[in-house]
Protein backbone atom coordinates (compact mmCIF):
# COMPACT_ATOMS: atom_id res chain seq x y z
CA UNK A 1 0.00 0.00 0.00
CA UNK A 2 2.52 2.50 0.58
CA UNK A 3 4.18 1.57 -2.29
CA UNK A 4 1.32 2.66 -4.33
CA UNK A 5 0.80 5.43 -2.45
CA UNK A 6 4.36 6.47 -3.67
CA UNK A 7 3.98 5.68 -7.07
CA UNK A 8 1.09 7.74 -7.37
CA UNK A 9 2.68 10.91 -5.81
CA UNK A 10 5.48 10.27 -8.47
CA UNK A 11 2.71 9.75 -10.76
CA UNK A 12 0.67 12.96 -10.26
CA UNK A 13 4.31 15.06 -10.12
CA UNK A 14 5.30 14.07 -13.45
CA UNK A 15 1.89 14.56 -15.10
CA UNK A 16 1.50 18.20 -12.88
CA UNK A 17 5.22 18.79 -14.34
CA UNK A 18 4.24 17.85 -18.08
CA UNK A 19 1.37 20.35 -17.73
CA UNK A 20 3.39 22.49 -16.02
CA UNK A 21 5.94 22.55 -19.18
CA UNK A 22 3.38 22.80 -21.39
CA UNK A 23 1.90 26.06 -19.95
CA UNK A 24 5.09 27.26 -19.65
CA UNK A 25 5.83 26.85 -23.03
CA UNK A 26 2.98 28.22 -24.89
CA UNK A 27 3.47 31.07 -22.63
CA UNK A 28 7.53 30.99 -23.89
CA UNK A 29 6.50 31.37 -26.71
CA UNK A 30 4.78 34.77 -26.85
CA UNK A 31 7.47 36.29 -24.98
CA UNK A 32 11.31 36.65 -26.32
CA UNK A 33 12.62 36.47 -22.93
CA UNK A 34 12.43 33.27 -20.38
CA UNK A 35 12.93 34.31 -16.98
CA UNK A 36 15.39 31.61 -14.84
CA UNK A 37 12.80 29.20 -13.11
CA UNK A 38 11.13 29.19 -16.45
CA UNK A 39 14.34 27.85 -18.10
CA UNK A 40 15.16 25.84 -14.99
CA UNK A 41 11.77 24.28 -15.64
CA UNK A 42 12.23 23.41 -19.01
CA UNK A 43 16.02 22.06 -18.64
CA UNK A 44 14.84 19.70 -15.51
CA UNK A 45 11.98 18.82 -17.87
CA UNK A 46 14.01 17.56 -20.69
CA UNK A 47 16.28 15.83 -18.56
CA UNK A 48 12.92 13.63 -16.87
CA UNK A 49 12.00 13.08 -20.39
CA UNK A 50 15.14 11.91 -21.44
CA UNK A 51 15.11 9.63 -18.63
CA UNK A 52 11.99 7.95 -19.05
CA UNK A 53 12.36 8.24 -23.19
CA UNK A 54 15.06 6.68 -23.99
CA UNK A 55 13.85 3.65 -22.11
CA UNK A 56 11.07 3.25 -23.56
CA UNK A 57 12.78 4.19 -27.22
CA UNK A 58 15.34 1.42 -26.65
CA UNK A 59 12.44 -1.15 -25.63
CA UNK A 60 9.93 0.28 -28.90
CA UNK A 61 13.60 -0.60 -30.60
CA UNK A 62 13.94 -3.86 -29.40
CA UNK A 63 10.01 -5.24 -30.23
CA UNK A 64 10.75 -3.84 -33.64
CA UNK A 65 13.81 -5.98 -34.18
CA UNK A 66 12.03 -8.94 -32.52
CA UNK A 67 9.33 -8.24 -34.88
CA UNK A 68 11.51 -8.19 -37.93
CA UNK A 69 13.55 -11.51 -36.47
CA UNK A 70 10.15 -13.23 -36.10
CA UNK A 71 9.39 -11.54 -39.86
CA UNK A 72 12.88 -13.08 -41.37
CA UNK A 73 12.28 -16.62 -39.96
CA UNK A 74 8.68 -16.69 -41.60
CA UNK A 75 10.12 -15.71 -44.81
CA UNK A 76 12.63 -18.01 -44.51
CA UNK A 77 10.57 -20.94 -43.53
CA UNK A 78 8.34 -19.97 -46.33
CA UNK A 79 11.02 -19.94 -48.85
CA UNK A 80 12.73 -23.95 -47.38
CA UNK A 81 8.96 -25.29 -47.96
CA UNK A 82 8.94 -23.64 -51.48
CA UNK A 83 12.75 -25.12 -52.05
CA UNK A 84 11.20 -28.47 -51.06
CA UNK A 85 8.01 -28.44 -52.81
CA UNK A 86 10.16 -27.56 -56.34
CA UNK A 87 12.21 -30.39 -55.26
CA UNK A 88 9.33 -32.94 -55.19
CA UNK A 89 8.37 -30.96 -58.35
CA UNK A 90 11.16 -31.38 -60.06
CA UNK A 91 11.44 -35.19 -59.52
CA UNK A 92 7.98 -35.94 -60.27
CA UNK A 93 8.90 -34.00 -63.41
CA UNK A 94 11.69 -36.13 -64.51
CA UNK A 95 10.29 -39.25 -63.18
CA UNK A 96 7.30 -38.65 -65.81
CA UNK A 97 9.64 -37.52 -68.59
CA UNK A 98 11.78 -40.97 -68.06
CA UNK A 99 8.41 -42.89 -67.96
CA UNK A 100 7.27 -40.63 -71.15
CA UNK A 101 10.68 -41.78 -72.65
CA UNK A 102 9.60 -45.48 -72.28
CA UNK A 103 6.44 -45.45 -73.64
CA UNK A 104 7.76 -43.10 -76.52
CA UNK A 105 10.48 -46.37 -77.18
CA UNK A 106 8.02 -48.85 -76.48
CA UNK A 107 5.15 -47.40 -79.15
CA UNK A 108 8.17 -47.21 -81.46
CA UNK A 109 9.36 -50.14 -81.60
CA UNK A 110 5.63 -51.73 -81.64
CA UNK A 111 5.03 -49.74 -84.74
CA UNK A 112 8.21 -51.59 -86.58
CA UNK A 113 7.94 -54.77 -85.14
CA UNK A 114 6.49 -57.21 -87.71
CA UNK A 115 4.03 -58.82 -84.97
CA UNK A 116 2.64 -55.71 -83.89
CA UNK A 117 -0.94 -57.02 -84.44
CA UNK A 118 -0.38 -59.70 -81.93
CA UNK A 119 1.35 -57.49 -79.19
CA UNK A 120 0.11 -56.24 -76.22
CA UNK A 121 1.68 -53.78 -73.57
CA UNK A 122 2.16 -55.03 -69.84
CA UNK A 123 3.63 -52.85 -67.02
CA UNK A 124 6.00 -54.43 -64.70
CA UNK A 125 4.50 -55.30 -61.28
CA UNK A 126 6.22 -57.28 -58.86
CA UNK A 127 9.73 -58.53 -58.56
CA UNK A 128 10.63 -61.40 -55.60
CA UNK A 129 14.10 -59.80 -54.60
CA UNK A 130 15.30 -64.00 -54.07
CA UNK A 131 13.86 -65.06 -57.82
CA UNK A 132 15.42 -61.58 -58.67
CA UNK A 133 16.90 -63.82 -62.52
CA UNK A 134 13.69 -65.86 -62.53
CA UNK A 135 10.68 -64.16 -62.60
CA UNK A 136 8.60 -61.25 -62.40
CA UNK A 137 5.05 -60.47 -62.72
CA UNK A 138 3.03 -57.91 -65.09
CA UNK A 139 -0.17 -56.42 -64.82
CA UNK A 140 -2.03 -58.91 -68.03
CA UNK A 141 -4.25 -61.73 -67.10
CA UNK A 142 -6.69 -64.23 -68.04
CA UNK A 143 -9.48 -61.10 -68.88
CA UNK A 144 -6.98 -59.29 -71.03
CA UNK A 145 -6.20 -62.70 -73.13
CA UNK A 146 -3.09 -63.78 -71.76
CA UNK A 147 -2.51 -67.07 -72.28
CA UNK A 148 0.20 -69.32 -70.91
CA UNK A 149 3.39 -69.80 -72.61
CA UNK A 150 3.17 -66.22 -74.81
CA UNK A 151 6.47 -64.79 -75.70
CA UNK A 152 7.23 -61.55 -73.85
CA UNK A 153 9.49 -59.51 -75.07
CA UNK A 154 11.18 -55.86 -74.01
CA UNK A 155 10.42 -52.47 -75.58
CA UNK A 156 13.68 -52.49 -77.29
CA UNK A 157 13.13 -55.87 -78.87
CA UNK A 158 15.50 -57.92 -76.56
CA UNK A 159 13.56 -61.24 -75.20
CA UNK A 160 12.51 -61.50 -72.14
CA UNK A 161 10.68 -64.66 -71.24
CA UNK A 162 7.45 -66.36 -71.39
CA UNK A 163 4.26 -66.57 -70.14
CA UNK A 164 4.39 -69.69 -66.49
CA UNK A 165 1.23 -69.00 -65.20
CA UNK A 166 -1.84 -66.95 -65.71
CA UNK A 167 -4.18 -65.16 -63.14
CA UNK A 168 -7.22 -63.48 -63.68
CA UNK A 169 -5.81 -59.89 -63.69
CA UNK A 170 -2.06 -60.65 -63.36
CA UNK A 171 0.75 -63.41 -65.10
CA UNK A 172 4.06 -64.47 -64.06
CA UNK A 173 6.72 -64.57 -66.54
CA UNK A 174 9.65 -66.75 -66.32
CA UNK A 175 12.56 -65.57 -67.37
CA UNK A 176 15.96 -66.66 -69.98
CA UNK A 177 17.94 -66.08 -67.03
CA UNK A 178 16.28 -68.85 -64.75
CA UNK A 179 18.27 -72.01 -64.94
CA UNK A 180 15.85 -74.60 -64.56
CA UNK A 181 12.78 -74.37 -66.78
CA UNK A 182 13.86 -72.83 -70.26
CA UNK A 183 15.15 -74.07 -73.07
CA UNK A 184 15.27 -71.66 -76.03
CA UNK A 185 15.43 -72.69 -79.67
CA UNK A 186 18.08 -70.06 -80.78
CA UNK A 187 20.32 -69.94 -83.57
CA UNK A 188 23.90 -67.71 -83.99
CA UNK A 189 22.39 -64.98 -86.72
CA UNK A 190 25.42 -65.15 -89.10
CA UNK A 191 26.84 -68.16 -89.02
CA UNK A 192 23.13 -70.57 -88.65
CA UNK A 193 24.43 -72.85 -85.98
CA UNK A 194 21.49 -73.85 -83.93
CA UNK A 195 21.76 -74.55 -80.12
CA UNK A 196 19.85 -74.48 -77.28
CA UNK A 197 19.73 -71.29 -74.45
CA UNK A 198 19.07 -71.58 -70.72
CA UNK A 199 19.76 -69.28 -67.97
CA UNK A 200 23.23 -69.43 -66.93
CA UNK A 201 24.68 -71.12 -63.94
CA UNK A 202 28.24 -69.62 -64.23
CA UNK A 203 27.71 -66.18 -65.04
CA UNK A 204 24.45 -64.17 -62.70
CA UNK A 205 22.81 -62.63 -65.35
CA UNK A 206 23.75 -64.67 -67.98
CA UNK A 207 22.52 -67.30 -70.85
CA UNK A 208 23.81 -69.81 -72.14
CA UNK A 209 24.29 -71.47 -75.22
CA UNK A 210 24.42 -75.05 -75.36
CA UNK A 211 24.67 -78.14 -78.04
CA UNK A 212 26.06 -75.74 -80.44
CA UNK A 213 28.50 -77.91 -83.26
CA UNK A 214 32.02 -77.79 -82.05
CA UNK A 215 33.02 -77.13 -85.78
CA UNK A 216 31.19 -73.53 -85.62
CA UNK A 217 33.64 -70.59 -84.99
CA UNK A 218 32.11 -68.78 -82.23
CA UNK A 219 33.53 -64.96 -81.55
CA UNK A 220 32.19 -62.16 -79.00
CA UNK A 221 30.00 -59.95 -80.70
CA UNK A 222 28.05 -62.35 -82.46
CA UNK A 223 23.91 -61.82 -82.20
CA UNK A 224 21.96 -64.79 -81.30
CA UNK A 225 18.30 -65.08 -81.43
CA UNK A 226 15.16 -67.09 -81.59
CA UNK A 227 14.72 -70.05 -84.10
CA UNK A 228 11.80 -70.93 -86.40
CA UNK A 229 11.86 -74.47 -84.74
CA UNK A 230 10.18 -73.11 -81.66
CA UNK A 231 6.36 -73.98 -81.06
CA UNK A 232 6.64 -71.02 -78.50
CA UNK A 233 8.67 -68.22 -79.46
CA UNK A 234 8.41 -66.40 -83.19
CA UNK A 235 11.67 -66.43 -85.34
CA UNK A 236 14.17 -63.76 -85.08
CA UNK A 237 13.69 -62.08 -81.51
CA UNK A 238 16.99 -61.31 -80.27
CA UNK A 239 18.29 -63.15 -77.41
CA UNK A 240 21.69 -61.59 -76.86
CA UNK A 241 25.58 -61.52 -77.65
CA UNK A 242 27.92 -63.83 -77.06
CA UNK A 243 30.64 -62.61 -74.79
CA UNK A 244 32.57 -65.89 -74.91
CA UNK A 245 32.52 -69.26 -75.81
CA UNK A 246 34.17 -72.91 -75.50
CA UNK A 247 33.89 -76.60 -75.48
CA UNK A 248 31.16 -78.24 -73.41
CA UNK A 249 32.27 -81.08 -70.70
CA UNK A 250 31.80 -83.98 -72.91
CA UNK A 251 34.05 -82.42 -75.66
CA UNK A 252 31.54 -82.94 -78.55
CA UNK A 253 29.67 -79.98 -78.32
CA UNK A 254 30.65 -76.15 -78.14
CA UNK A 255 28.72 -73.85 -75.58
CA UNK A 256 28.72 -69.70 -75.69
CA UNK A 257 27.78 -67.24 -72.76
CA UNK A 258 25.68 -64.68 -73.77
CA UNK A 259 24.49 -61.06 -73.01
CA UNK A 260 20.78 -61.08 -72.84
CA UNK A 261 20.05 -57.78 -75.53
CA UNK A 262 16.77 -56.93 -72.71
CA UNK A 263 18.14 -54.76 -69.79
CA UNK A 264 16.38 -57.67 -67.26
CA UNK A 265 17.09 -55.73 -64.42
CA UNK A 266 15.39 -52.72 -65.13
CA UNK A 267 11.93 -54.16 -66.73
CA UNK A 268 8.95 -51.63 -66.71
CA UNK A 269 6.99 -52.13 -69.20
CA UNK A 270 7.52 -55.33 -71.81
CA UNK A 271 5.52 -56.80 -74.65
CA UNK A 272 3.26 -60.32 -75.02
CA UNK A 273 3.72 -61.59 -78.29
CA UNK A 274 1.40 -64.64 -79.67
CA UNK A 275 3.13 -66.75 -82.05
CA UNK A 276 1.22 -66.62 -85.50
CA UNK A 277 2.36 -69.70 -87.83
CA UNK A 278 1.60 -70.25 -91.32
CA UNK A 279 -0.67 -71.94 -91.90
CA UNK A 280 -2.73 -69.82 -89.90
CA UNK A 281 -2.74 -67.52 -93.10
CA UNK A 282 -1.50 -64.64 -90.49
CA UNK A 283 -4.43 -64.54 -88.11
Amino acid sequence: MPRFSTNKRLLVLLLSLIILTVVVSFSVKERKDITWPEKVLIDVFSSVSNVVYQPVGHIAGFIDEVEHILALYEENAALKQNLRDYNTLSVRLSELEQRNKLLETALNFKDQSPYKSHMWPANVTGRSPDKWNSSITIDKGEKDGVKKDMAVIAPDGGLVGRVMSVGKYNSTVILITDTNRMGISAVVQDSRAVGIVNGSTSELGAVEMGLIDREVNLTPGQKVVTSNLSDIYPPGILIGEITSSGMEDSGLTKKAIIKPAAKLDRLEVVFLVQRVNPTDGGK
